[in-house]
């Protein structure tokens, strides 16, 4: 038997040991209590187990949000919902809320899980809103932020990070602006005085990160070389793999890794109302180009080889590959917008996953 089926099996038998476990002690209350709350205590019962359920569904795959419609459980059935921060924005970051219901006979009883999803949940290279090792120009009205934002955009005090960051020089022109946090404290959008929050000749001690796997913190991370690729084209929560961006389906989600031709460019580039999660667009030769991304919302990591005119609105951080960028690397030269959010980020890599993924219980309700 295989190493996978092994932990498949042991799973399993772990669920449904906690399932067998539930249903009996709650059916031994419930052989304690009048005949009229039997139904309830079986009820909770199920819903209970439906919560292990859950939490196996998402030690599995943590960008699992399915949850079970009308599934039938011991004497009833069950209903539960898996929400994260893209549905309830009061939820800690890294956390999602199990909630389960249970009915048989007409009663019905709920727990809830409030699960920390850890591990692979950062990657280790970004260290601004825009990483780079190139000459980085923005132009226009461009504007790139390193503060911290909220998944709409709005700020988040003192939490962000540099706007940008890159092995060789940074060029402002026309009305652009640069913002970010810089010792902890913010620094608002601003054409001069940004030496705290605009990292050049950056020195990586071990070398800069030459693949996507490498950005996401490769093998220690849960990201040996083609696990990103290998995600995309398993399709899973989403994800798609493409050599033409014109056969992609929107919104994105999950992994969109996009591996053009060797000196191709995507172009132009509309990500839609709501696309989100790690977009890679990348050759082995490093010069896969997006160009002219002129509409349309992501949130999430994007690693790409050469990225040209941002005119759309990322929510999220940008990370550049290419040492030679083809067009003198004019990032932004009309009304586009970089707005660093470790938010977005986070739970664009939580959905990828990453062999170090877990997650755990820190508070339950019934």
């Amino acid at each position: 038997m295989g190493r996978y089926a092994i932990i498949m099996v042991v799973g399993f038998s772990v669920i449904v040991g906690a399932m067998k476990l539930n249903m009996n002690r709650y059916g031994q209350l419930a052989q304690e209590q009048p005949a009229d709350n039997q139904s309830a205590v079986s009820a909770r019962a199920i819903a209970a187990s439906a919560g292990q359920l859950c939490l196996y569904q998402l030690s599995q795959n943590t960008n699992w949000r399915t949850g079970y419609s009308n599934l039938a459980l011991g004497d009833g059935s069950v209903n539960a919902s898996v929400i994260d921060r893209t549905v309830d924005p009061s939820l800690p970051v890294g956390t999602v809320r199990v909630s389960a219901t249970g009915t048989v006979n007409g009663r019905a009883a709920t727990v809830q899980l409030l699960v920390q999803i850890t591990g692979a949940t950062w990657p280790s290279a970004v260290d601004a809103g825009i990483t780079a090792q190139c000459n980085i120009q923005t132009n226009g009205n461009m504007l790139v932020d390193g503060r911290d934002h909220d998944w709409n955009g709005n700020v988040i005090s003192n939490n962000g990070m540099k706007a940008l960051s890159t092995t060789s020089t940074f060029s402002r022109k026309g009305n652009s602006m640069v913002a970010g946090t810089a010792a902890g404290a913010d620094v608002a959008p601003t054409k001069c005085g940004y030496g705290s929050i605009v990292a050049e000749n950056k020195v990586w001690p071990d070398g800069y990160p030459f693949t996507p796997d490498r950005v996401m913190g490769g093998a220690s991370n849960g990201f040996s070389e083609g696990t990103l690729k290998s995600i995309a084209q398993s399709g899973v929560n989403g994800s798609q793999y493409a050599t033409n961006p014109s056969t992609l389906t929107y919104p994105l989600r999950g992994v969109t890794y996009v591996e053009l031709p060797s000196g191709s460019t995507w172009l132009p580039v509309d990500f839609g109302a709501d696309s989100r999660g790690v977009l890679v667009v990348h050759n082995t030769a490093t010069n896969a180009v997006m160009k002219n991304l002129n509409s349309g919302t992501f949130r999430g990591l994007i690693i790409a080889d050469d990225m040209i005119h941002i005119h759309s609105q990322i929510i999220g951080a940008v990370f550049l590959l290419t040492t030679g960028p083809s067009a003198g690397n004019c990032i932004g030269n009309g009304n586009g917008s970089l707005l660093f959010c470790r938010d977005a980020v986070s739970q664009g890599v939580q959905g990828v996953g990453g062999s170090s993924a877990s997650v755990a219980v820190i508070d339950y309700w019934e």
